[in-house]
């Protein structure tokens, strides 16, 4: 494989691998290297596995360089054909019952399967089940459109690889079924993954921007009814001191308590729509390490290790405050039977990370993707923007969140903001 053309590689190796399963391969195409450059050659495999006397896999090559030359320089068909063949799209001929005829090399470097074991094979059964109808749906409308119209029957699905994971493609189908030369449709298609997750972003966007207006609204209007609740509650005990109703004190508590909860789910609302521009500025890691967990200390059988946060960091100070104090809080929900919390700051690659480590149960994998999202929580009293906001600070400062179960156990949140950014203010 050392001498295969990188390009090459995957159609070679499919090739040796598949003719494991039959006693001769398929005739391919590939480029090696040669003390000349590379060199263009025909390879076929034959499985002598089974012989006691070979016990290995036999491989033909012949040199077809100055053949292939001729040919493109004499023959059109076979300069289409090479340029099919080394085409970057994938390109398949199918009959009019959905058969494959033909596959391009393309099929072996996108989806990692072998031609031979495609062509004569209905197309569904490289297209993933769940998009079988709109393949079916395609197939049918590509058969009715006549072939002198110019515009390609067109259809988004998934198309199933080698290794079981499906790829989302854009397939182009051309009605050629009446062409005596081709009989049959030509079907042509990229990969569309990169485009389905810019969809998926727009999507989700949009649904947070929505959502952020209505917290927006929301946020502005509660802060006015619960200082004013909070007031009155003051006043309430203050009337109350001469008392001698057990009872009564704990109603008042379960109300403050619960006042207090509506006015950090209205603070955090703002938070997380507050649109403010970050002022960066040269900080010391540790010190705001120390200042948040002296205004944020751990609960009663909670065990916090800080380690080396001998770094600095250019970030806006109040944002990062609330980036940490949102992580620790977070942390010492996941331990309502105590644990350990460790906070670690280390530089590499230009970028400044930041771990917060608990000891908890870790983080359901079911969820894991959604962790980020505004207003989503696993906790029976969470408001689920705690890590959205930490999310959202960090985006401003050109940064990343990433949240994982940690390899001893419980979960782990790294921060990475840059160790220097644009138009810090002196």
């Amino acid at each position: 494989m050392d001498l295969v053309h990188p390009d090459d590689v995957p159609m070679a190796a499919v090739s040796l691998l598949s003719v494991q399963a039959k006693e001769v391969g398929t005739l391919i195409e590939l480029r090696v290297r040669s003390a000349d450059g590379w060199r263009l050659v025909e390879m076929v495999a034959a499985n002598r596995l089974a012989d006691p006397d070979v016990g290995s896999i036999l491989v033909s090559i012949r040199d077809i360089t100055n053949r292939r030359r001729w040919e493109l320089a004499t023959d059109q068909t076979a300069r289409f054909r090479s340029l099919v063949h080394h085409v970057a799209s994938l390109i398949l001929l199918v009959s009019e019952d959905g058969i494959v005829e033909s596959a391009s090399g393309a099929l072996t470097r996108l989806l990692g399967l072998d031609p031979e074991c495609v062509e004569g094979r209905p197309i569904a059964e490289i297209v993933d089940p769940a998009d079988a109808e709109d393949m079916a749906s395609a197939l049918a409308r590509a058969l009715d459109a006549p072939s002198w119209l110019s515009a390609p029957t067109t259809v988004e699905l998934r198309l199933v690889r080698s290794n079981g994971l499906s790829v989302p493609f854009q397939l182009s189908l051309v009605n050629l079924v009446d062409d005596p030369t081709v009989k049959g449709m030509v079907v042509s298609g990229h990969d569309v993954s990169q485009l389905w997750a810019s969809r998926e972003a727009l999507v989700r966007q949009e649904r947070l921007s929505a959502v952020g207006e209505m917290a927006t609204v929301i946020g502005h209007e509660l802060r006015n009814p619960l200082g004013a609740a909070i007031n009155l509650l003051f006043l309430v005990r203050s009337r109350l001191t001469d008392h001698d109703d057990p009872e009564l004190d704990d109603y008042l508590d379960r109300v403050e308590r619960e006042t207090n909860r509506a006015v950090l789910l209205s603070e955090d609302l703002t938070a997380y729509m507050r649109e403010r521009e970050p002022v960066i500025v040269p900080l010391d890691l540790g010190a705001v390490v120390a200042e948040v967990l002296e205004s944020t200390p751990p609960p009663a059988g909670v065990k916090v290790a800080v380690g080396d946060l001998g770094v600095d960091v250019q970030a806006d100070r109040a944002q990062l405050v609330q980036m940490l104090t949102n992580l620790v809080t977070n942390a010492y929900q996941a331990m309502p039977d105590g644990g350990s919390l460790g906070v670690t700051g280390s530089e590499s690659d230009g970028l400044v990370e930041i771990t917060v480590a608990d000891s908890g149960e870790g983080i359901d994998p079911a969820v894991a993707d959604r962790l980020l999202e505004p207003f989503f929580t696993t906790k029976a009293t969470g408001t689920g923007l705690g890590l959205a906001i930490v999310s959202r600070f960090a985006e401003g400062h050109n940064g990343t969140v990433c949240v994982e179960n940690a390899p001893g156990g419980g979960a782990r949140v790294t921060l990475r903001l840059p160790h220097a950014i644009a138009g810090v203010t002196p």
